[in-house]
């Protein structure tokens, strides 16, 4: 009933060809055949239906389930392109069915835990999980230059998330990207940090971050990309968005 609710709200009756009387009666079936191994097939109208919606066996590809989905139209009465339509809403619903399905719970939250110990007045050893990090500074910032320091750690960790998002809505759409660069730079002034003043900010003033993406999809799906992992990238959100540290 809902996906029936759905189409009508696409439907384009034409004048001359069907009247909302003439349609009275009519019926919009779903064929779920995927419960029975069919990974895809043509639905064929039959009276009383004006469309048909075949649902194909669920499959893995690379990592990501698809699920086929074929609509057949009585073209007298539904329009081709309003069938398109149908279609793109019905995937966006699927994709995410908090919007439709309100009492839908939501992923539980994750937490991330990791502990250091301070070795020197600019080098601390972490435990993350089962890996083993080490953070320094530079030699002209005092320290022994063994390990990257925690602003560039910082950068490196909006970098990995910015990767993983921006690959993972590419899936979502089915978007192949063969390679991607990503350069990540901050800008600080240590004035604070060095006790000089107590005004202006410790922190980052300034992040860029310049993509490289080799790709056959247009610009506009990257640009489209792009911006969608920016909501939704964990470290970008936490850079942007003001978390709190307690």
């Amino acid at each position: 009933m809902s996906c029936l609710i759905i189409l009508l709200r696409f439907f384009d009756v034409r004048q001359g060809k069907a009247t909302p009387e003439e349609l009275t009666g009519s019926t919009f079936t779903i064929s779920n055949l995927g419960m029975t191994e069919v990974i895809y097939f043509t639905p064929i109208i039959n009276p009383p239906e004006v469309a048909i919606l075949g649902v194909g066996k669920i499959r893995d590809t690379n990592g990501r389930k698809l699920l086929p989905l074929s609509l057949t139209l009585d073209h007298r009465v539904i329009d081709g392109y309003v069938g398109a339509q149908f279609l793109g809403r019905l995937k966006e619903l699927i994709e995410k069915p908090q919007g439709v399905l309100p009492g839908l719970p939501s992923p539980p939250e994750v937490s991330y835990t990791l502990s250091a110990v301070s070795l020197s007045d600019t080098r601390i050893e972490a435990t993350i999980r089962n890996f083993r990090v080490m953070v320094d500074e530079t030699e002209d910032a005092g320290g022994t230059n063994t390990a990257p320091n925690p602003i560039e750690y910082l950068l490196l960790a909006l970098a990995g998330c910015m990767n993983v998002t921006i690959r993972k809505i590419a899936r979502e759409i089915g978007v192949k990207i063969d390679s991607m660069q990503l350069t990540v730079t901050g800008s600080l002034n240590p004035a604070r940090f060095e006790g000089l003043t107590k005004t202006g900010r410790a922190g980052l003033t300034h992040v860029s971050i310049e993509l490289s993406i080799s790709t056959t999809a247009p610009r506009d799906a990257i640009n489209d990309i792009i911006k969608e992992a920016e909501e939704r990238c964990p470290v970008h959100d936490t850079l942007t968005q003001g978390t709190q540290i307690v």
